[in-house]
């Protein structure tokens, strides 16, 4: 939890959004709302604007596929490593998804950079401009994972997921994607795993980068002389830290226990393929969809004790489920449920319970909306926060 700034006295105060986005080798950005849940989670003070600034006018963070081909913010020093090594493996599981011939990529790839000069455009202003037959979205999607171009402001606010476009050369003219060959760039990005994560088993690591299982035992063989390896209760793999690191299972802290909401692929739960150290086994069903994909969960000392989500439909609210439904940590789950949907939607909304949920995993695709078709909490809804005061206070 200290690494993840997810413990009280790791928390990050205002100005620390590239310290965030750094230590935890990127920000999970497949989801809009994500990255920004995923920093309040983190942090204090104004986190959507300073995110914003940071990414758009600054631009010391990148938006592009990297690890498991899924689209993180990974800062200016972190995108040629990530990019290099997982390049390969993106390009070719998008030309398959996508399945657009070669032949009119090429024919429609150099209208498509023509048209974006000194310029951002959606996918519908570039179809006024090139008038190519091709499937544009496609040849834009190659385009961005050969990092030619970069998806750049939502078009509306910040829950879209629809963008613009840039040439990368004019974005980021300083930031060369060719700078690491692939060999090297995936012991790199392993190296940073390892740094940031562990301690973590082979599995840990073939799950988060997604790479080649040759590949990972090749960079882990390169490291061994910096790793340490090690043995943790409840876990039979052999794990790995850099040596500057120390494992002591048996320290414990005097301290309250600890309240968090993250959202769905965050970082933190979707770190590790060894789930245990996350979550009770009679409750994976309910965190992780079918491809390992984490919904939005409570954490109370870094365990997982629950599920929320952010609706709209009816009308704004939060919903929150607490597996236990007598746990001394439940209000305090509902005042962190309170004070997300102050932070998201920018203004109270109430906050309901539900008992029971449909599995991610009975669902098809990755959920977006976990307690869709839970079962109502039969007691009145929380309608507010309790206090003005309760709003995006750090109470642990």
């Amino acid at each position: 939890m200290a690494k993840q700034h997810l413990s009280p006295e790791t928390a990050i105060r205002p100005g620390g959004v590239l310290t965030v986005a750094d230590d935890l080798v990127g920000l999970h950005a497949t989801a809009a709302e994500t990255p920004y849940l995923s920093l309040y989670a983190r942090m204090t003070g104004p986190v959507m604007e300073e995110l914003d600034d940071e990414l758009y006018q600054r631009r010391t963070l990148v938006r592009l596929k990297a690890v498991r081909g899924t689209v993180f913010l990974m800062p200016r020093r972190l995108a040629p490593i990530a990019f290099a090594a997982t390049r390969e493996m993106t390009i070719e599981r998008d030309r398959r998804w996508l399945r657009l011939d070669t032949q009119s990529y090429a024919r429609t790839a150099p209208a498509v950079l023509d048209a974006l000069v000194d310029r951002s455009l959606t996918v519908a202003e570039l179809r006024r401009s090139v008038q190519e037959g091709a499937d544009l979205t496609a040849v834009v999607a190659l385009l961005c994972d050969e990092g030619l171009i970069v998806r750049d402001r939502p078009t509306g606010s910040r829950k879209s997921s629809t963008f613009r476009y840039r040439r990368w050369d004019q974005t980021y003219p300083d930031v060369d994607l060719a700078a690491y060959q692939p060999e090297e760039a995936i012991r790199l990005l392993v190296r940073e795993y390892i740094d940031r994560y562990g301690p973590v088993s082979m599995a840990d690591i073939l799950w988060w980068t997604g790479l080649p299982a040759r590949s990972i035992r090749a960079a882990v063989t390169s490291l061994a002389s910096e790793l340490t390896t090690s043995t943790l209760p409840g876990i039979s793999d052999e794990l790995f830290t850099l040596d500057a690191d120390e494992v002591s299972p048996s320290q414990t802290i005097d301290k309250a226990p600890s309240v968090r909401l993250l959202p769905q692929l965050d970082p933190y739960t979707m770190g590790y393929h060894d789930r245990s150290r996350l979550a009770d086994s009679a409750h994976y069903e309910l965190i992780y969809d079918r491809g390992g994909n984490a919904t939005s969960v409570v954490l109370v000392d870094g365990r997982v004790a629950g599920v929320w989500d952010l609706t709209e439909t009816p009308k704004s609210m939060v919903r929150l489920l607490v597996f236990d439904s007598d746990s001394p940590h439940r209000h305090r789950a509902l005042d962190r449920a309170a004070a997300a949907g102050q932070f998201w939607f920018g203004h109270e909304v109430p906050v309901q319970e539900y008992t029971e949920m449909v599995p991610p995993r009975q669902r098809t695709g990755v959920m977006r909306k976990p307690l869709d078709g839970a079962r109502l909490r039969q007691e009145p809804a929380r309608n507010a926060l309790r206090s003005k005061a309760q709003i995006g206070r750090k109470e642990d």
